[in-house]
């Protein structure tokens, strides 16, 4: 699946240096992340509950920083810009599923994120139950791991934070020049 947006995204400090090396730092975070918040809700301590009563809101900035990133960039424009708009929104996106997965599964499913929205449908549905089966395997904070273990179970995370990101509608590959940067659909939205 291409298009005649896709291009190479030279990697930069503001993109991704690597197809892999992104989406391990991303997912990285948001184990780290779903570790603290899972061991906080298995010890009865729940964050507020307006970050979740907000999660279309937060769907909303991000579908408006995507929209911004490739519906208006302006003709001829590099890639970059693009390419870092989307990716540092999306590694936002992955660290309040991070967030949302700890409360699910600390909670036993009684906390789980409503699903039903138009706005998750289009920009988590379908990888949401793949985050939550790989985040599921990390322990909580509360359990004392290895670097090394931790690495070994952030690999799927990894993994379902790219079929993620091909949900919302891009894919990464990596190229001698830089990352190879592919929007796939063209359906952005703000409602």
């Amino acid at each position: 699946m291409t298009s005649a947006s896709a291009e190479v995204c030279p990697a930069s400090p503001t993109t991704a240096v690597s197809h892999h090396g992104y989406f391990l730092a991303i997912a990285g975070v948001t184990a780290e992340e779903f570790r603290i918040e899972r061991a906080l809700g298995e010890a009865g301590s729940w964050p507020t509950a307006e970050y979740r009563e907000n999660v279309v809101g937060i769907l909303e900035a991000f579908a408006a920083e995507v929209l911004y990133g490739v519906v208006l960039r302006y003709p001829s424009e590099p890639i970059d810009r693009t390419c870092s708009t989307v990716l540092t929104a999306f590694s936002t996106l992955t660290t309040l599923g991070g967030y949302l997965a700890a409360e699910e599964i600390a909670s036993g499913g009684e906390r789980s994120p409503d699903t039903t929205s138009p706005m998750w449908r289009r920009y988590v549905g379908t990888a949401w139950p793949p985050l939550v089966e790989a985040l599921s395997a990390i322990p909580s904070a509360a359990v004392r791991r290895t670097r090394e273990e931790l690495d070994l179970l952030v690999e799927p995370v990894a993994a379902a934070c790219e079929e993620w990101l091909e949900v919302v509608g891009f894919t990464l590959a990596d190229l001698e020049e830089g990352v190879y940067f592919d929007v796939l659909t063209h359906d952005f939205q703000l409602n």
